[in-house]
């Protein structure tokens, strides 16, 4: 028996057929066939509050500082900053935007940049 993987490389998060634009009632147009509406515009549908959630995210920063003595008045510090110190991928959000059906649920960014290192080294006195 053979193991295959298989890797979906498409960059939709969530089933975007299940979405659709609300419908424009024009004025004097009915909702539901017994409405009556003034002045025309969409209707909300019966989508429920935040149902469209992003990915998650993880990030981790460390920091180590060095605090050496000189003399009597005087220190240097150094200080070693790593942010993203495991390099994980954070994706942003899908777009959300239902009238555009090319780019809707998918993602198309980060959220955070890869591994940034920062070093410094401070004299105080």
């Amino acid at each position: 028996m053979a193991w295959r993987l298989s890797i979906n490389t498409k960059a939709i998060y969530s089933r975007t057929s299940a979405f659709v634009p609300a419908p424009f009632i024009p004025d004097g147009g009915l909702i539901d066939g017994r409405f009556p509406v003034s002045g025309g515009g969409t209707v909300f549908g019966s989508l429920g509050r935040n149902v469209l959630r992003g990915p998650g995210q993880r990030n981790v920063d460390v920091a180590l500082i060095k605090r050496t003595r000189l003399g009597q008045k005087a220190n240097v510090v150094f200080r070693w900053k790593i942010f993203n110190a495991f390099n994980w991928a954070n994706f942003a959000n899908p777009a959300s935007d239902v009238s555009s059906p090319s780019t809707f649920g998918k993602i198309t960014a980060m959220s955070v940049n890869p591994r940034i290192m920062q070093f410094g080294l401070k004299l105080e006195f």
